[in-house]
């Protein structure tokens, strides 16, 4: 994709600018305050979008080795006998509860069951990564400070951030 960053950004911010100054009871140009505003308000949706994004990869990863444990369970040599699956947890819940609710379900099936439902939450996960790394990119060339402090303010966590070369980024689309 030929399209820079600060090109998104900054149409991104466009957009904002133009959103509040359509608002019913706004004339004229926007306001230096006003611009501040709706840069602070632009990074800090950056900033909860990139925290939900790795909440849902958080939820989809786990769901995702729920379904790979089920696949090693059912690709055993030593098939385990049904009676036994339903015995298997994962956490506190049942590994197999497809077999908890129906226990006549062909070993087979459940195994292409499972294994279409491994391949979507792959899909799922790609998908939400790349918006994770552009969420991430673009809060980094805004303005990667108060970026980086916001994403620590709201996660509670210590995040160790710096800044790409255009050479590593070049490197990084080209591999």
């Amino acid at each position: 994709m030929d399209v820079q960053l600060t090109n998104l950004v900054s149409s991104a911010e466009k957009l904002l600018r133009d959103k509040r100054s359509s608002v019913p009871g706004r004339t004229g140009v926007p306001s230096e305050a006003q611009n501040a505003a709706d840069k602070t308000e632009f990074s800090s949706s950056l900033t909860s979008r990139y925290l939900k994004v790795q909440e849902t990869l958080g939820n989809l990863q786990e769901q995702l080795s729920k379904e790979q444990m089920k696949l090693g369970v059912l690709s055993e040599e030593n098939n385990t006998p049904k009676e036994d699956l339903i015995n298997i947890l994962f956490g506190e819940t049942p590994l197999f509860r497809e077999l908890v609710e129906n226990p006549n379900q062909d070993l087979n099936q459940l195994r292409e069951q499972v294994q279409v439902k491994k391949d979507q939450l792959m899909d799922s996960i790609r998908k939400y990564e790349v918006e994770s790394e552009n969420v991430l990119s673009v809060g980094m060339l805004k303005n990667p400070e108060n970026f980086r402090k916001s994403i620590e303010n709201l996660s509670g966590k210590d995040i160790q951030m710096k800044q790409l070369s255009e050479k590593t980024i070049e490197r990084l689309i080209q591999d």
